[in-house]
């Protein structure tokens, strides 16, 4: 079993991650897909775009959120004019937890030894044969 990754890197307060595959999880949730609102009344802005920016609005007292770049640079002034669906699904997101919420540290040394512990104990235990 893999190990989950850091969450947050000890030099970085903040992690980013694409919009695409923020989408990607909402249209598994119920949102309609790009061709989806295409195919009937077009209303991208108001189908997708608005709903996703408010379901990260809502969680406004576990983090702050913005557009960026890969690395989490800012957008540049002509990105941010770009209003196109494919402009929109090619920004990433950064987002900053608020210093107030707890987040739970990672701690791979101890995890892997957990892990470790698990598998000699699933290792001993064979089934009994009847």
């Amino acid at each position: 079993m893999k190990s989950p990754p850091k969450p947050f890197p000890q030099h970085k307060p903040y992690f980013t991650i694409s919009v695409r595959k923020l989408l990607q999880i909402c249209f598994e949730n119920g949102m309609p897909s790009y061709e989806k609102v295409q195919a009937t009344d077009r209303a991208v802005e108001r189908r997708i775009i608005e709903p996703f920016e408010s379901n990260l609005d809502a969680c406004k007292d576990i983090f702050s959120w913005e557009y960026c770049n890969t690395k989490g640079q800012p957008l540049t002034e002509e990105q941010l004019q770009d209003k196109t669906y494919k402009d929109f699904e090619a920004r990433y997101i950064k987002i900053t937890f608020r210093s107030n919420y707890p987040v739970a540290e990672y701690d791979s040394k101890k995890h892997s030894k957990a892990e470790k512990q698990e598998q000699k104990k699933a290792k001993k235990k064979k089934p009994v044969k009847k």
